[in-house]
């Protein structure tokens, strides 16, 4: 049985963090090993041990202001694919709660920039690097559900009735040279402004990433302002996600694997409907309608 515990000053297990960080250090980069040390005296190291108290990854992090921060998420080869990273994950978020969420940076071109988003974290933003090879990182964000005077729009500002949009709509409604938009935009009809309330997921920050043109990628976060955000609680988000997930076959492609997250976020926030014109997640409307 894997336990999550934190390191707490010259712990013996500290010794095999380092020798995870040395075997992974191309990709977390960096770190002088003295500051391990003042990471744990802070108890800002977590580690996964089995039950023979053998370290089966580890999660460093640093407060600041009113975030956490992960700065190495790392999980031996052999551990990987057992929820080693969602306890660790699962115990940070338990740790800060009091924080309005917990971030990290990871560079575009590393395999984790598919990883985050099953943590239930979002590409809120990117920025270049600043090492010797140019790449581009994302800001991922797990947020705890505090509200902040700089928070997107909530879904209580708008009419009652809230439309949650499929990443597919959106994606017209913001490019009108696109071969549906003219039907998408019927949305927007001023009819309806004072009927509904256009909202998108949280998961949308995650479709919008993995489009591999840097000004496409700004310019459509930069029009998730014109929409109320849903973004559920992680508690709430993983429960509805469990209910939905279990309608639809055990494999699902990558796309497939999103709509259900963008389900997921626009249930757990009470949407009323979720608009999309996908025809294979519409085979299965009546049984999550049932559901949900």
């Amino acid at each position: 049985m894997t336990s999550v515990h934190r390191i707490v000053g010259d712990s013996p297990v500290l010794s095999a963090v380092k020798a995870l960080w040395r075997a992974h250090s191309d990709t977390l980069g960096f770190f002088p090993e003295g500051a391990f040390a003042d990471y744990a005296a802070r108890g800002q190291i977590a580690v996964a041990l089995d039950d023979r108290q053998h370290c089966l990854g580890y999660l460093l992090h640093r407060v600041a202001s009113d975030r956490a921060i992960i700065v190495h998420l790392c999980v031996s080869p052999e551990s990987r694919g057992t929820g080693v990273a969602r306890l660790l994950v699962d115990d940070l978020s338990s740790a800060t709660r009091h924080l309005r969420g917990i971030g990290l940076r990871c560079r575009r071109d590393y395999d984790a920039s598919s990883f985050w988003p099953r943590l239930g974290f979002v590409a809120v933003h990117e920025q270049p690097g600043r090492g010797h090879v140019p790449a581009q990182l994302t800001f991922w964000w797990l947020d705890h559900g505090h509200p902040t005077l700089f928070s997107p729009r909530t879904a209580s500002m708008g009419p009652s009735l809230r439309v949650a949009l499929d990443a597919n709509v959106f994606f017209d409604l913001v490019d009108s040279e696109r071969a549906h938009a003219p039907e998408s935009r019927a949305l927007e009809a001023d009819w309806l402004s004072n009927l509904m309330e256009l909202c998108v997921t949280a998961e949308l920050y995650n479709e919008i990433e993995r489009n591999p043109d840097t000004r496409t990628r700004s310019w459509n976060r930069h029009q998730l302002e014109r929409f109320t955000i849903l973004h559920a609680s992680v508690a709430n988000f993983e429960r509805l996600h469990g209910e939905i997930r279990s309608v639809f076959p055990e494999k699902l492609n990558l796309r497939s694997e999103a709509d259900l997250r963008q389900l997921a976020h626009a249930v757990a926030e009470d949407a009323g409907f979720f608009v999309t014109r996908d025809d294979y997640l519409l085979s299965f409307e009546d049984e999550i309608y049932q559901r949900c």
